[in-house]
């Protein structure tokens, strides 16, 4: 087999392979990618430093499936995105986004800083699924730094961050998602997006190639959230604003008296 290449017919559009298990309760559709222990449990924190706004690191305790999730430029039938629903109490810059990955059948990727793209979608979020308008080939593409991570208890994992980025948001609920750009020519079907626990909605997805629609990701071992981390800073409010600005007029006046 070439480097990379997964060509079996089955893997079209996206689909869900087995970080632990066997094929032989796989229905068809789904990859059985036996590469960590059975006894894989809850990682330490991972991913870059810095202010957090959402956190859903890589995490096996509940559901032990990965999901394919790429851009292949060459090969629409093998793309495939994801988005998490993600809540903010208060208005948001996001700064950087990061998500996580095995390498399902791949030698390893460039490493460093910007050596690869990925594209960046955050859509309002107003049910249960993003919208059917709300097209993820639309989004931003951002330059990503890729590296290995260490998760205890599995193994080493690639991290996709996309970082100096500038997004305001207002409070709000938002479906975001950030899917690596990597043509099938070269690589194949290759990233598979490490699981996390569930916070509010499951993680959907969309096959442009296949249908128009975004549907709940559900694996063998129930619905399914992908892994995420969202960092940045809370813009204050009109009404903190002027808070801190009376509580440094009193101190100035402290000083002069």
């Amino acid at each position: 087999m070439e480097r990379g290449k997964n060509r079996d017919s089955r893997c079209v559009g996206l689909v869900v392979c087995g970080i632990v298990g066997g094929a032989a309760s796989l229905a068809a559709g789904q990859v059985a990618i036996p590469v960590g222990p059975a006894s894989a449990g809850v990682g330490e924190r991972i991913g870059p430093a810095g202010p957090v706004l959402w956190d859903q690191p890589p995490d096996l305790t509940e559901n032990v499936w990965a999901v394919y999730e790429q851009e292949a430029i060459d090969a629409p039938e093998y793309t495939g995105y994801t988005v998490n629903d993600v809540v903010f109490d208060s208005a948001v810059t996001i700064t950087g986004v990061t998500t996580y990955f095995f390498l399902a059948s791949a030698d390893d990727l460039p490493q460093g800083d910007d050596v690869l793209t990925a594209r960046l979608n955050i859509f309002p979020k107003t049910s249960s699924l993003p919208a059917d308008d709300d097209d993820p080939r639309l989004g931003m593409s951002v330059p990503v730094d890729v590296s290995e991570e260490f998760l205890d208890g599995f193994g080493l994992i690639w991290v996709f961050e996309a970082d100096g980025l500038s997004v305001d948001l207002a409070a709000g609920e938002y479906w975001v998602g950030l899917t690596p750009v990597l043509d099938f020519a070269t690589w194949g079907l290759v990233t598979a997006h490490m699981p996390a626990l569930r916070v509010g909605e499951v993680s959907a997805s969309k096959v442009p190639f296949t249908s128009p629609e975004w549907d709940p990701i559900t694996t063998p071992d129930g619905p399914w959230d992908g892994a995420i981390t969202i960092h940045g800073t809370v813009i204050p409010s009109p009404g903190t604003l002027g808070l801190l600005g009376f509580g440094g007029l009193m101190a100035a006046c402290r000083r002069r008296r």
